[in-house]
């Protein structure tokens, strides 16, 4: 991963949580939208209350109550509330943590729904993680596995939204290439800026990309921008400029031109239809 890119900032566990070793809890009251970042932990997600807007690795994700998710360590998300959520969130380290519970976790990374029978079983559980991180006793590192365990088994029962855009790629070179994008794309890129970066002949890695993608290079990014476009649209705050350029499209008329393509309306169009909903 790239730990300088712009502007998407990478959280590390020991910055964020220094004080816990493997595994940081809590029931969150979010009401600010945050930027597109990365972290080095996985995290679990699963609303409580609230709407929001999310992009995960460029996929456009509504969330609400019974939404959840499990992060991985190369996923980029961003966050738009439309009504501030009531969230839990579980950060695991995957340094400090046993195999078994890291490989469980990394088998069931994804987006599910849970019902609300489900969600009354996940406050139980949540609620005693938590009590046993505010109230240290002994044996309570076993507790918290167990209970851990408990979250990641509701999550494996679910059919799950595959959330990872490289997970079927092997190449080392294009994994590294989605990566870099991920991160990047909404600055002013090229692929000659992405060959370069992860060191590999240009005219070489654009045909490679397209063999194993069957997209070039510069409809991936256009994909990644328009995903975002839909997203932040369908939340009618932002005007279609501000969104053009924050989504990193160099003038209107191409965004313009791009998103009627793929989605068969205007920007104008979605912006207006997601305002005649409220």
């Amino acid at each position: 991963m790239i730990k300088n890119s712009k502007p998407f900032p990478i959280s590390t566990y020991n910055d964020d949580f220094p004080e816990y070793k493997s595994i940081f809890s809590r029931h969150r009251h979010v009401v600010n939208n945050y930027p597109p970042h990365i972290h080095d932990y996985f995290e679990i997600e699963i609303v409580m209350a609230g709407k929001a807007e999310e992009l995960l690795n460029g996929i456009p994700i509504h969330l609400e109550r019974g939404s959840a998710h499990i992060l991985s360590t190369t996923d980029v998300h961003d966050l738009t509330i439309i009504e501030p959520l009531d969230m839990y969130k579980f950060m695991i380290n995957p340094n400090k943590n046993e195999h078994d519970i890291i490989s469980s976790i990394i088998d069931n990374i994804g987006a599910v729904k849970f019902c609300e029978e489900e969600l009354d079983e996940i406050s139980v559980i949540a609620d005693l993680l938590i009590n046993e991180y505010e109230n240290r006793r002994k044996n309570d590192n076993e507790i918290i596995y167990n209970l851990l365990h408990c979250l990641v088994i509701l999550f494996s029962r679910k059919d799950k939204t595959d959330t990872q855009i490289n997970n079927k790629i092997n190449n080392k070179y294009i994994k590294a290439a989605v990566n870099y994008i991920m991160l990047n794309y909404t600055n002013n890129i090229s692929s000659v800026d992405i060959a370069k970066h992860i060191d590999i002949n240009p005219s070489y890695f654009s045909t490679l990309f397209k063999q194993i993608t069957d997209i070039t290079v510069t409809e991936f990014i256009t994909n990644m921008r328009l995903n975002r476009a839909f997203a932040m649209l369908r939340m009618g705050v932002s005007s279609v400029s501000q969104i053009c350029y924050e989504c990193g499209f160099n003038s209107p008329s191409n965004f313009l031109r791009a998103y009627k393509h793929k989605y068969g309306v205007s920007p104008y169009e979605t912006k207006k239809s997601a305002n005649s909903t409220d």
